[in-house]
């Protein structure tokens, strides 16, 4: 399960992460309005988009079982906010 982080995670771009995590982090923001931000500001297709916003979301929900270098990045972007 571990390898499932960080395929996720690249798969997502630390970046894109980093950029939109107060929006993937909030769970009372609707995914597609996060699909449609990035998509309009990053021009990543839509599909891309799903994709990312569900892999981001799948790891901030599931991030205490994450190896221990994926949770310190993670807690570093929470720090940035």
């Amino acid at each position: 399960m571990n390898n499932k982080y960080y395929r996720y995670l690249e798969s997502i771009g630390k970046s894109c992460f980093k950029k939109y995590f107060d929006l993937f982090s909030d769970e009372k923001i609707p995914n597609k309005l996060i699909i449609d931000e990035m998509h309009n500001k990053e021009k990543y297709t839509l599909n891309s988009c799903r994709t990312r916003t569900y892999k981001a979301r799948w790891i901030i929900r599931n991030i205490d079982n994450a190896p221990e270098d994926i949770q310190e990045f993670y807690n570093s972007c929470r720090k940035i906010r």
